[in-house]
């Protein structure tokens, strides 16, 4: 597996590895990104850690300007940011002009442009948060406070506003929104002053310390002398959960708020579920949450309740993913209480495209006037999509909103309200939208503004109008039509006449022009012959240089391939026209030097990949592959049904292909970064780390030609004239 998989995977073990092989941390694998680069934007925080602990530079540039700060501000990754400021990281601007306060600013992730205004100040608070007494174990790394549950305490709320249309890129949005806005002076202070001394800890300990720490607490939550100073008391029955004081209040700032007020040994929440409040407290104790479309909206309100921030952020992402016809009605009410902007408006936009099917069920009369208003007035194709039904619906919602009146108003009263909520939303009608059988039944409505029926009596006579106008006028056109027929009937029997005596003539004419013609035909017929074969032949002529031409434009610059009978021949063997035309020449050893590194440095992650090989006898032979070297794969084999080799300049044989056997494919190609390149297992050609030299066991991937047999020495010296060879040149081909 690469190690972009591993990051991706957050296989921590595995990057260490790959470190330890490698060597550099800084190394630039990829469009100028470094391994940190890829650790931020995997939202990886413990590879992050690692490589920042272990010497990764947070100020490195890729190719497009963007430092790690400015990958970590496009995911909104509140906590990689304060590790990447806690270790110097410098905010800077991209090839585009944008910093990094800039993209949170414009993501609006409040959290990020705080920390990122005044780095200083709040990096100074950590160490003071520490000192709270919380029953917590806690570890101090170098320049920054690990313990990520210090920093969720001091998360705010976010509240984010969705963009005019859901399906924008991130990428697209900053581009087209940061550029027109004013440049930001961005405050560049130092994140943590040097006089401040922290004890560095191992991270793998850190992390065994803190599962194992984790894991025993947990039971000791369940043992009867768990030390609890509280208990929590919900549900029904009142399910009792024995807890700590210090720690519910440094994780929730409800519990802190509520305990600074009352001393009490006993919290009650009747009207949370036992399971939720298990889950909850489980989350505040070990930031780890478990949930399921069942239960994700309870945990979303009762997160919020307790201002468990990062959590409710979280679950509202969840349910945004999670919106059905189902279940939106619920959460667009839940959300009544919480007042989340970003969740009202995805339901509602969810309810307008959607609506058809949202309208039959119970939950829709439960809608609030301006929730009913916002639908009816953004969904423009809602009146003439359903008609009848729409009436039927907000009849059905104003009786419903009736029933919550008190019992002690009299009915006139409440008929005068259920008149005139109706008729707001009536009068927002585009009558001309709504069919004329629609509007029949409309009529029969109880409640319909008066001024609403005169709209429909009027709607109805203008259509009728309408109808009899493009009736008369239709008439008008077919009357006119058969005139113009008449007429055109009269001309073409003139026509016919005078056509009658020009065909005699033309008859006449006919004759005498045939006789010519036959004359004029043979003469022209004997040029045309002498003509055709000139450009039969000029033709070839020009399909023959042009054929060439194109046959040696990839090996323009090839000091091997010279005969065209050689060029005709790997054309045909590689049999794919758009490769051939396309390829040129990516590395020559005479002008690159003699050498694996820079072979793997010009061949790399290519694909597909032409090698030719000339020895100091002058022989000439090769291999080609579909999927191409790549050196940070060494020592593994690459699987490849396509790969073949080919001898070109043998003393004994003409141009011959040679693919793969059936069963070696996977055995195609070697990688090794102190090998060139290497085809077949056995190998069946292989060059050494200077590229001067090499050996070939011919036969043990690839077909040899008929006749000869594997392990032989006729096999082994087929493609060089000798088992071991020296390199007058290799050439690789590529797009």
């Amino acid at each position: 597996m690469s190690i972009f998989k591993n990051i991706e995977n957050l296989k921590l073990k595995e990057v260490k590895k790959f470190i330890q092989e490698e060597g550099n941390i800084n190394q630039k694998i990829s469009l100028g990104k470094t391994l940190l680069h890829f650790a931020v934007q995997a939202s990886g925080i413990d590879i992050v850690n690692f490589l920042l602990e272990n010497g990764a530079d947070p100020n490195i540039q890729d190719d497009e300007g963007n430092t790690p700060l400015h990958k970590a501000c496009l995911t909104g990754n509140f906590n990689i940011i304060v590790s990447l400021l806690s270790h110097n990281a410098k905010q800077v601007a991209n090839l585009r002009g944008h910093f990094p306060q800039q993209i949170a600013a414009k993501l609006k992730h409040d959290q990020c442009v705080s920390v990122l205004s005044s780095p200083q100040k709040f990096l100074k608070k950590i160490p003071q948060r520490l000192n709270q007494k919380t029953k917590r174990i806690i570890f101090i790394r170098r320049n920054k406070a690990s313990n990520q549950q210090i920093i969720e305490k001091d998360n705010k709320k976010i509240e984010d506003e969705i963009d005019s249309e859901i399906d924008n890129e991130i990428d697209n949005e900053i581009d087209n929104e940061i550029d027109n806005e004013t440049d930001n002076e961005i405050n560049n202070e130092k994140i943590i002053e040097n006089n401040e001394k922290f004890e560095q800890v191992d991270i793998e300990s850190i992390q065994k310390f803190t599962q194992a720490f984790i894991q025993d607490y947990c039971k000791f939550l369940e043992t009867k002398e768990n030390h609890s100073d509280v208990t929590i008391k919900v549900g029904k029955n009142l399910k009792e959960f024995p807890c700590h004081k210090s720690i519910l209040s440094a994780r929730s700032p409800f519990f802190a708020l509520f305990f600074k007020e009352k001393i009490t040994k006993d919290v009650y929440f009747p009207e949370i579920k036992s399971k939720i409040m298990k889950k909850l407290i489980k989350y505040i104790y070990t930031s780890k949450i478990e949930f399921d479309i069942q239960n994700l909206l309870d945990l979303w309100v009762f997160s919020n309740k307790f201002q468990l921030n990062l959590l409710t952020n979280f679950l509202q992402e969840q349910i945004i993913k999670n919106i059905n016809e189902n279940n939106v009605c619920d959460y667009l009410f839940a959300n009544q209480k919480i007042q989340s902007k970003k969740l009202n408006k995805y339901c509602l936009k969810f309810m307008i495209k959607n609506f058809d099917k949202l309208i039959q069920q119970e939950n829709i009369t439960k809608l609030t006037k301006e929730q009913l208003i916002y639908i009816l007035e953004k969904g423009t194709n809602i009146w003439s999509n359903l008609g009848i039904e729409l009436f039927e619906m907000i009849q059905k919602w104003g009786k419903e909103k009736i029933k919550a009146i008190p019992d002690e108003i009299d009915e006139i009263t409440k008929s005068e309200t259920l008149s005139k909520m109706i008729k707001e939303f009536i009068l927002k009608i585009n009558i001309n939208s709504i069919e004329d059988e629609a509007l029949k039944k409309v009529q029969k409505f109880e409640f319909l503004p008066d001024i609403f029926l005169i709209g429909i009596e009027y709607s109805r006579i203008q259509r009728i109008k309408q109808q009899k106008k493009f009736e008369k006028i239709q008439q008008e056109k077919n009357q006119e039509l058969q005139k113009i027929q008449q007429t055109i009937q009269e001309k073409d029997q003139t026509i016919q006449e005078k056509d009658q005596t020009i065909q005699e003539k033309d008859q006449q004419i006919q004759k005498i022009q045939q006789e010519k013609d036959q004359k004029i035909q043979k003469i022209q017929q004997e040029k045309d012959q002498q003509i055709q074969k000139i450009q039969q032949e000029k033709v070839q002529t020009i399909k023959k240089i042009k054929s060439e031409h194109e046959l040696q434009k990839p090996f323009t610059q090839s000091t091997i391939i010279e005969k065209i009978e050689f060029m005709k021949k790997l054309k045909q063997w590689i049999s794919d026209d758009e490769f051939f035309n396309k390829m040129k020449i990516g590395f020559s050893a005479k002008n690159y030097g003699f050498s694996a590194q820079t072979f793997h440095s010009q061949t790399n992650n290519k694909g597909k990949t032409l090698i030719i090989i000339k020895t100091t006898n002058n022989y000439i032979f090769g291999g080609f592959t579909q999927v191409g070297f790549n050196s940070y794969l060494s020592g593994s084999y690459i699987s490849d049904k396509d790969a073949f080799i080919f001898s070109l300049e043998n003393s004994k044989k003409s141009p011959q292909k040679f693919p793969i056997k059936n069963g070696s494919e996977g055995n195609a190609i070697y990688n090794h970064s102190n090998y060139g390149p290497v085809f077949g297992g056995g190998h069946d050609f292989y060059l050494g780390s200077n590229l001067k030299s090499g050996s070939s066991n011919f036969g043990h991937t690839y077909h040899l030609p008929q006749g000869i047999n594997y392990n032989t020495d006729e096999s082994k010296n087929y493609l060089a004239g000798s088992s071991n060879w020296q390199v007058s040149e290799v050439e690789c081909y590529f797009i």
